[in-house]
C-alpha cells in the first residue's frame, strides 16, 4: 500500500511529522539494503579490498569452481603391487624400554584373547 500526499494531509499534524520521518527511515534502511546487497558478493578478487581483508583459508567461488589437478581413478595412498616403505625396527640390544602391551579382544573377530604368544608383533 503506498501513502500518498492527500492521506498525509487528512491526518492531525503531529502524526504526519511522525509519519514523514517513519518514511525517511524506511527509505534509509532500503538504501542501505541496497548497497549491502551489492557488497555481498564482493571479495579482494573481485573488488578494491585489500587481500588482508579476507581471512587466510577461505576459498572464493573461483577456488570451488576449479580443481589444481585432474580428477584420478585411483583411489589415495599405496597402489596395489607397489613397493613398501617403513621405517625399520631399532635391534634390542639397542632399546632403552621396552613396554609390553597385550590385547584384551582380537581386532578381527573380536572375541577375548588369552595366554601369551610366543612370537609376539613387535613395533
Amino acid at each position: 500500500m503506498d501513502i500518498t500526499p492527500e492521506m498525509i494531509d487528512r491526518q492531525p499534524t503531529e502524526a504526519q511529522e511522525m509519519i514523514l520521518y517513519l518514511l525517511g527511515q524506511v527509505a534509509a534502511h532500503e538504501r542501505r539494503l541496497v548497497e549491502l546487497e551489492e557488497q555481498r558478493g564482493m571479495n579482494p578478487t573481485n573488488s578494491s579490498l585489500p587481500p588482508s581483508s579476507q581471512h587466510p583459508h577461505a576459498k572464493s567461488a573461483d577456488d570451488r569452481k576449479k580443481s589444481k589437478r585432474s580428477a584420478s581413478k585411483r583411489k589415495p595412498g599405496g597402489q596395489p603391487g607397489h613397493k613398501k616403505h617403513k621405517r625399520s625396527l631399532v635391534p634390542l640390544d639397542q632399546v632403552d624400554e621396552l613396554i609390553p602391551l597385550y590385547p584384551s579382544n582380537c581386532r578381527g573377530c573380536g572375541g577375548q584373547l588369552s595366554g601369551c604368544d610366543d612370537d609376539p608383533l613387535r613395533h
